[in-house]
């Protein structure tokens, strides 16, 4: 009688007469194993609104998964749906809304696993199984998780059995961990039902992942590699070497990264949402490498010392959510892999997006939000590729968070970051929390243009007052560009070769300065200083343009407030003010602190000045040249 049911149960979908909501279990039984899990998204996502779950259209031919009399899980069902058709190709179809599993399903080449969508069709790994959900055919015979290095020479062709030509739509994937919280200072969770598992493992090359969500996995949800050292036989038109492609894929609370894809290259991601990855602290694949850290997504790619460039990883990604990694950082890039994306958010991480130094990336619009999170936090950016990376638009926003981590690290050389928008906590205005400076740059050749800095605070890595922007020392070639405002030091420049063009809005009541530099960029700084008009409550700009100058003593490191007369008879309502300090003696025994404007008034501009070494040379002078445009 059970068996009847179930054929009806299929002769009425291929009829297209049944809902697709009225399946009920093949054996009539409740599914226990999925409710025990009590696996709950709205717990782990928060305010964060998922993308609508698609239907999955039902395909013409199909076999279905049908449990027998007595057995206790649909593992050999399904294995003899997929036994009948592994060879020809084909497509199983889970039309019930829930199977239980308690071995991996595994993943043919030429073969569909599709579902009703997510949220309709749910696969859950038994508890106790302690086993993937979906894992590709021989993955241990071609992948080696811990070892990029590891290759193998694959035939790829139309006779091979390398997983190709596969696709699985439209299922929500449980991993059925039962994470339970064992820090709650720290979100770290341990799993209780299956402490091994991921979610989708694949070695292969040319398939679809489509409206799937992967949740609540001990390891891994997606793990995806290939890089086979050559291919033979292989037909080489286009429609044979057509991309692999994901689109709509959710990941939420793993144990271990949330996503990590190895290859294959020409990889089309449509759209991504990750969350809650990295619950446990650790991760089983990248555990043997020192100094690695957590990610909830990573895109890598082989060095080339191993000879597999031409199989790289290369991403075109349209959009990325990644949330909530308390111990990771939200995106790495590894290796020498090639990344373009249209937009990337994360937020509420431990830290933002770093690249290696030999990747290559280009991305329209990256937004990193409250990315910080105790002294174990990373910076929200930290670029150390040498090759390329270009950011059209970067917003950063920065909670109170206390930390004395840098914002934006670049180590790299070659950056170009169109439009940078840096906010503190914008609640607090002028006192906000928010530590650490806002970008250091170490490398050269990099370009900021359109930087936009308010509200920062607290100190930097370093100990020293939050600058906006901090060049260090060797680092040369570098150009920003933009304004800085009610921040504790706008600029700190630690080498000559160098140029920086910006406006600042300071507060000295508050000690807040303009510029902080060594005696090696006094000769090329140029600084422009606007004065708020309280009355107006407007930045206008003053008509006239006035050049002077005027003296300070180098030979003592106290403070030194100078007056230079304008002589223009009328106080500028906004004094766009130009500083220089002439080095005209060739004196090189001083450094500079700092450099600050104090008023402007209808004859006088006021300014104060510290040197942080005084020279040794007797009466030794420093000219200040000041202009107002």
């Amino acid at each position: 009688m059970k068996k009847y049911i179930s054929f009806l149960c299929l002769l009425a979908l291929m009829l297209g007469a049944l809902s697709l909501y009225s399946c009920e279990r093949s054996d009539g039984s409740a599914d226990t194993e999925n409710a025990e899990s009590g696996f709950n998204t709205d717990e782990w996502t928060g305010d964060v609104e998922l993308p609508a779950a698609e239907a999955t259209a039902v395909p013409e031919n199909y076999v279905v998964p049908v449990r027998l009399e007595g057995e206790s899980d649909d593992s050999p069902a399904i294995k003899r749906a997929l036994d009948s058709i592994k060879e020809t190709g084909g497509t199983i179809y889970f039309c019930e809304s829930s199977y239980t599993i308690s071995e991996p399903i595994v993943i043919y080449k030429n073969i569909s696993y599709v579902g009703r969508g997510v949220g309709q069709t749910t696969i859950t790994v038994k508890a106790g199984a302690n086993c993937d959900a979906f894992v590709t055919h021989m993955f241990d015979s071609y992948c080696d998780q811990k070892n990029y290095g590891k290759t193998v020479s694959a035939y790829f062709g139309p006779n091979s059995e390398l997983p190709q030509n596969f696709e699985i739509k439209g299922l929500t994937i449980d991993g059925n961990a039962g994470f339970q919280c064992i820090n709650t200072t720290d979100n770290v969770y341990k799993p209780t039902k299956n402490t091994k598992g991921s979610g989708i493992k694949i070695f292969g090359k040319r398939y679809i992942i489509e409206n799937v969500q992967i949740q609540n996995c001990a390891e891994i949800g997606l793990y995806t590699e290939f890089n086979s050292s050559e291919m033979t036989d292989v037909d080489s038109s286009f429609n044979y070497f057509i991309c692999s492609k994901i689109d709509g894929l959710r990941v939420i609370s793993t144990g271990e990264e949330g996503i990590i894809y190895r290859g294959p290259s020409d990889q089309e991601v449509d759209g991504i949402w990750v969350c809650s990855s990295c619950l446990t602290g650790k991760s089983t694949v990248y555990k043997d490498r020192s100094g690695w850290q957590l990610a909830a997504v990573i895109f890598e790619s082989s060095d080339s010392s191993n000879g597999n460039t031409k199989y790289a990883a290369s991403i075109e990604l349209d959009f990325a959510h990644i949330w909530r990694g308390f111990n990771s950082w939200g995106m790495v890039l590894v290796g020498q892999v090639r990344f373009k994306a249209d937009h990337v958010l994360i937020e509420s991480t431990n830290g933002g997006l770093k690249t290696s130094k030999t990747s290559f990336s280009q991305i329209s619009m990256l937004d990193i939000h409250n990315c910080m999170f105790g002294d174990d936090s990373r910076a929200y950016l930290e670029i150390n590729s040498t090759d390329y990376t270009l950011i059209s638009n970067l917003e950063i926003r920065k909670s109170t968070d206390g930390t004395k981590k840098d914002a934006v690290l670049i180590n790299g050389d070659n950056v170009t970051i169109g439009v940078c928008e840096m906010r503190g906590n914008s609640d607090r205005v002028g006192e906000s929390k928010a530590g650490g400076h806002g970008i250091v740059i170490k490398g050269s050749y990099n370009q900021i243009g359109s930087f936009n800095a308010t509200r920062l605070a607290g100190k930097g890595v370093d100990g020293k007052a939050a600058s906006a922007i901090v060049i260090g020392t060797g680092a040369t070639r570098n150009n920003v560009t933009g304004a800085v405002s009610y921040c504790p030091v706008a600029a700190t420049v630690e080498n000559g070769n160098n140029t920086l063009s910006l406006t600042t809005r300071t507060d000295t009541s508050k000690g807040q300065i303009a510029i902080s530099a060594s005696d090696s960029v006094i000769a090329s700084l140029a600084l422009t200083v606007l004065d708020y008009n309280a009355t107006t409550k407007a930045w206008t700009k003053y008509p006239t343009q006035v050049s002077k100058s005027s003296c300070i003593d180098a030979t003592t490191t106290e403070v030194q407030t100078i007056t230079v007369a304008h002589g223009s008879a009328v106080k500028p309502t906004l004094a766009k003010i130009q500083i220089t300090l002439l080095n005209n003696s060739g004196i090189g025994d001083f450094a500079l602190a700092y450099v600050t404007v104090v008023s402007v008034d209808e004859t006088n501009v006021t300014l104060k000045v510290k040197l942080s070494e005084a020279s040794a040379t007797p009466s030794a002078k420093l000219g200040v040249a000041i202009g107002i445009n």
